[in-house]
């Protein structure tokens, strides 16, 4: 979208995806369904969807706005498992460290038709938390309720037959304390006010006055002070989830928490999770990835073997293009 300047990320998603199809322009002060909502702040952004700090005023209550791109069908998926999850009647132990979904509504712009996803306003995620520290690890009392928490999300999502996908430290993310009781001024004084930045335009294409004002920087959540921040979990994000009947043959999970088997054979299936899990729970006791992350799988398989030993030899024939040497011999 050349008509309007690029603007770092640190401040604000790539504004080219700021066209038909993709972002709604969002603005702080705006307010959704007839006014509900009312957006005091930015948390973050991803490839399917902008994500706002809002106050619910019908409710009395902080709430995350997921605002999903205009053309994202597959993000439907999301939706999908929302609502699967919620007309699951179970007590199981794990049920409770799953995110919820409380609202949800349609907003029609000038990029197209977005559906908006209302959850809980959460708190840092585990690796916010954990960069926080000198040592990037977390207190071993809470390493291990983190660790316990995240096993029985994942053993309930498995139990009532969904995958979830995508599980890697910055889906995992702590609750907020008292955020009941807590003001518009109270927000801005834990996260401080919006920093904006004005984005040049140099078009006068429809695009481009469409697009947004200004760019928003994102809070930042490893600043919070640690008495907001309680020691309860929830796992978040069901835009790679998928049914442990009808597995997809291709996993996007985060690189370094990926199954060997996802990528070798393309088998997908709760083992996938339980993989990434163990990935985990090692960071979370150590402070440091089991398997460095790398944007090459290739990489990220490499190093697994000085770790865990030899792939199968069918994998070693597989993995020539990898520039990883196989042995003479299998065992």
């Amino acid at each position: 979208m050349a008509a309007l300047r690029f603007v770092k990320e640190v401040w604000s998603e790539k504004v080219e995806r700021y066209r038909v199809g993709g972002y709604h322009t969002t603005h702080i002060g705006d307010t959704h369904k007839e006014g509900r909502y009312k957006i005091l702040h930015k948390l973050g952004y991803g490839g399917f969807a902008t994500v706002w700090l809002a106050r619910d005023t019908e409710a009395n209550r902080y709430v995350a706005l997921k605002i999903i791109m205009a053309d994202e069908r597959s993000n439907k998926l999301e939706l999908k498992m929302f609502e699967y999850l919620a007309n699951q009647h179970s007590d199981h132990p794990g049920k409770q460290h799953l995110v919820t979904l409380l609202d949800r509504f349609v907003i029609q712009g000038p990029y197209g038709k977005h559906n908006c996803l209302v959850l809980p306003f959460l708190g840092p995620s585990v690796s916010n938390q954990a960069s926080s520290y000198h040592s990037k690890m977390l207190d071993p009392c809470l390493a291990r309720r983190v660790a316990t928490q995240l096993s029985e999300s994942l053993a309930y999502m498995h139990s009532v037959g969904i995958g979830h996908g995508d599980c890697h430290t910055r889906n995992i993310v702590f609750k907020l304390k008292g955020i009941e009781a807590w003001t518009e001024d109270d927000i801005y004084k834990i996260f401080g006010r919006p920093k904006c930045q004005v984005i040049e335009r140099n078009c006068p294409c429809q695009e481009c006055i469409d697009g947004p004002k200004y760019a928003v920087q994102q809070i930042d959540m490893s600043r919070i002070d640690d008495k907001y921040i309680s020691n309860d979990i929830v796992l978040i994000d069901y835009g790679l989830s998928f049914s442990l009947d009808n597995p997809p043959s291709w996993l996007g999970t985060v690189t370094n928490y990926r199954a060997p088997e996802a990528v070798f054979d393309g088998q997908v299936s709760k083992a996938c999770d339980i993989w990434a899990l163990g990935c985990i729970i090692y960071e979370l006791f150590t402070g440091v990835d089991l398997f460095q992350h790398d944007k090459s799988i290739y990489r990220v398989l490499s190093r697994m073997v000085p770790i865990l030993g030899l792939f199968p030899a069918k994998w070693w024939r597989w993995h020539s293009r990898s520039g990883i040497s196989a042995p003479r011999s299998f065992p």
